[in-house]
C-alpha cells in the first residue's frame, strides 16, 4: 500500500505482512517455502539421476552394438505382442463434468496397446477416450450403497484417491461378467505406453526410482501413470509426509474441516504436478542437446570404457566387501536357503501341470485345425488370449496357478516371520508370469510352423518341454531377484556406497563423465547376487529339473 492509494501524493512503499494460517487459508509463508522446498528437492534428484540413467543407457547401448550377437539355446520363437482386440461392446459410462450415463462403444485393446480400452460415440463413430486401468481395481458395483452406480454397473477404483472413480452401466448381468473380466484383465495387466525413445525411458525409470530412494521410499512403485503424474505423485508424498500431514492435524472445525482439507490438498496436488510437468518438460531438452555430442564422444573410447569398467568393478568387490559379504550370508539364510528347499518341489509341479493341461488344449484346437485348415490362425489367437488366465476353465494356467497359490498360502507363508518383510507374493507372481511367457512364445511358434498338424504338436511340444528345462533356473533366479529387491537396496546398494566413494580418484581423466560409479556397484551387487543365488540354488534345480522327464504322469 502506498500514500498515493489513500489519496496522498508522495508513495511510501510498505511491505506486505508475512502471510499467517487463517482457518480458510491453514498454510502459513513459512509452511509453503518448506512445500516448495520439498518439491524442488524431489526435482533436482529427479533430473540428475535421469541424466545418469539416460547416459548410462547409452553407454550400454553403444556396447550392445559393438558386441556381436550371441545364438540363444532357446528352440521357441519370440512372438511379436498380440496386437487383435480382446473384447467388443457396447454399454454406458458416467461422465465426470456432465454426470449422466451416456452410451459408449468400448474396445478392449491387447498386450500390444498395453491393454488399453478405448470408448467412441457409437461403433465406427469418433473416439472419445482411452482407459488405462494400470493402478485400479475393477469391481462390481453396488447401486444400493453407492448413489452414482448403476445395477449391473462395474466400478474402477484407483490406489489412490487423487484419482479418479470411473462408473460403467452394463445391459444385463452377463454382460457384467464378461466386462468385469476384461476390466480386472486390464488392471492387472495393463502399464502407461512407454516413451519412443527406450534411453529416454530407461533415464525415467532410474530416475524417478533414485529419486524416491532419495526420499526414503526404498519399496517398489507401480508405474500407473504418465512420468510427469509420476514425478508430482512423489513431490505430494513427500509434502503431506513432511509438511502437510502436520497442517491438517490443526484443522479441527467439524463442519467444515473436510471441506478445507479437500481443498487444501487438490491445491498442493496442482502445485505438484505443475512442478513435475516442468521437470520433465526440461530433461527432455536437456536430452535433446546431450545425445548426438554425447554418443560421438563415446564411442571411440568404447575399448578403454570396458578395461576400465573391469578393473573398477574389480576394486568395487573389494571395497564393498565388508557390506556384500555378511548381507549375503545373512540372505542366504533368511530366504535363498529356505525358499529354495520348499520352492523347487511345487515349481516343478505347477511347470509339469501346465506342460499337461497345454498339450491338452493344443490337441483339442490341433483338431479344429485339421478339419478346418483356414481356422489355424484364429485357433492360434484364442490359445493365446486364453494363457492370459489364471483361472479360466480352458486356461493351461489353471492348475499351475492353484499349485502356486497353495504354495504361496502355506508352505512360504509360513516364512513370512523370517523373510525380513520381503514381498513374498512377488516370488509366486513372477514364477507364474515366466510361465505364462514360455507359453505364449509357444502359441507363436505353433502359429509359425509348417507342415503336418500332428507333426508339429509333437515338435512343439518337444521345444516347449526344452525351453522349460532350460530356463527353469532363470525363472526361480529372476523371482528371486524381484523377491528381494528392496531388501537389497536398503542393506546393501545404499550402504556401500560410501565404502566405494574412494574408487572414484582411480576413473581416468577422460572417462569421469562417463562413468558411474553408483551403476557398476549395482551391477556388481547383481553378480555377487547372481553368484549366492546359483550357489544356493543350482543343487535344488538340477536335482528338481530332472523330475520334468516325467511331466506327462499326472
Amino acid at each position: 500500500y502506498t500514500k498515493r492509494d489513500l489519496g496522498q501524493s508522495s508513495p511510501v512503499p510498505r511491505a506486505p505482512p508475512p502471510q499467517t494460517a487463517t482457518m480458510n487459508n491453514p498454510v502459513s509463508e513459512e509452511q509453503m517455502q518448506q512445500m516448495q522446498e520439498k518439491i524442488k528437492d524431489v526435482s533436482t534428484s529427479f533430473s540428475k539421476h535421469f541424466v545418469l540413467g539416460y547416459k548410462d543407457g547409452l553407454v550400454q547401448k553403444i556396447k550392445d552394438e559393438a558386441e556381436p550377437d550371441e545364438e540363444s539355446p532357446e528352440q521357441l520363437l519370440s512372438p511379436t505382442p498380440p496386437d487383435w482386440d480382446l473384447k467388443v461392446g457396447t454399454f454406458t459410462k458416467r461422465g465426470y463434468n456432465n454426470t449422466a450415463y451416456k452410451k459408449r462403444y468400448f474396445v478392449a485393446k491387447n498386450e500390444a496397446d498395453c491393454f488399453e480400452i478405448e470408448y467412441y460415440d457409437k461403433e465406427g463413430g469418433k473416439l472419445k477416450g482411452k482407459l488405462c486401468c494400470a493402478g485400479y481395481a475393477a469391481a462390481k458395483a453396488d447401486a444400493t450403497k453407492d448413489k452414482k452406480s448403476k445395477p449391473n454397473g462395474i466400478v474402477l477404483t484407483p490406489s489412490d484417491e487423487s484419482r479418479r472413480v470411473y462408473y460403467f452401466g452394463c445391459e444385463d448381468e452377463a454382460q457384467q461378467e464378461e466386462w468385469l473380466e476384461v476390466f480386472k484383465n486390464a488392471c492387472q495387466k495393463g502399464s502407461v505406453p512407454e516413451h519412443v525413445d527406450p534411453l529416454v525411458q530407461t533415464g525415467f525409470v532410474r530416475g524417478f526410482n533414485k529419486a524416491k530412494e532419495s526420499q526414503g521410499y526404498y519399496w517398489s512403485w507401480s508405474f500407473d501413470r504418465a512420468p510427469a503424474e509420476m514425478i508430482a505423485k512423489l513431490m505430494y508424498c513427500v509434502v503431506d509426509r513432511d509438511v502437510l500431514a502436520d497442517i491438517i492435524a490443526t484443522i479441527t472445525t467439524p463442519v467444515i474441516a473436510a471441506r478445507i482439507i479437500r481443498t487444501l490438498q487438490a491445491q498442493i496436488r496442482s502445485m505438484c504436478l505443475a512442478a513435475a510437468n516442468a521437470a520433465w518438460s526440461g530433461v527432455a531438452a536437456t536430452i535433446d542437446a546431450l545425445k548426438g555430442p554425447f554418443e560421438q564422444a563415446v564411442t571411440p573410447l568404447l575399448s578403454t570404457l570396458v578395461e576400465a569398467q573391469v578393473s573398477l568393478k574389480t576394486t568395487i568387490v573389494e571395497k564393498a566387501g565388508e557390506v556384500t559379504g555378511p548381507a549375503m550370508e545373512k540372505l542366504g539364510s533368511i530366504a535363498i536357503a529356505p525358499v529354495v528347499g520348499i520352492a523347487m518341489e511345487p515349481i516343478v509341479s505347477a511347470f509339469a501341470a501346465c506342460l499337461r493341461d497345454f498339450k491338452a488344449e493344443l490337441n483339442a484346437r490341433a483338431d479344429t485345425i485339421k478339419s478346418e485348415p483356414d481356422s489355424k490362425p484364429s485357433e492360434v489367437r484364442e490359445g493365446i488370449n486364453d494363457v492370459g488366465w489364471n483361472y479360466y476353465s480352458r486356461s493351461p494356467m489353471r492348475t499351475a496357478y492353484q499349485i502356486m497359490s497353495d504354495f504361496e498360502s502355506g508352505p512360504l507363508a509360513a516364512l513370512a516371520d523370517a523373510m525380513d518383510g520381503m514381498p513374498l507374493w512377488r516370488f509366486v507372481y513372477d514364477v507364474l508370469e515366466d510361465m505364462r511367457a514360455l507359453l505364449k512364445r509357444a502359441w507363436f511358434t505353433f502359429g509359425e510352423l509348417t507342415g503336418e498338424v500332428d507333426a508339429n504338436v509333437v515338435e512343439l511340444m518337444s521345444r516347449l518341454v526344452h525351453d522349460v528345462k532350460l530356463g527353469i533356473g532363470k525363472i526361480v533366479t529372476n523371482a528371486f531377484n524381484s523377491l528381494i529387491g528392496e531388501w537389497l537396496i536398503e542393506n546393501v546398494t545404499t550402504p556401500a556406497l560410501d565404502l566405494i566413494a574412494p574408487v572414484t580418484e582411480m576413473i581416468p581423466e577422460a572417462l569421469t563423465e562417463i562413468i558411474n560409479l553408483e551403476a557398476l556397484l549395482e551391477d556388481v551387487i547383481a553378480d555377487v547376487l547372481g553368484n549366492a543365488i546359483e550357489t544356493g540354488c543350482v543343487a535344488s534345480i538340477e536335482g528338481s529339473v530332472a523330475g520334468l522327464d516325467n511331466w506327462e504322469a499326472a
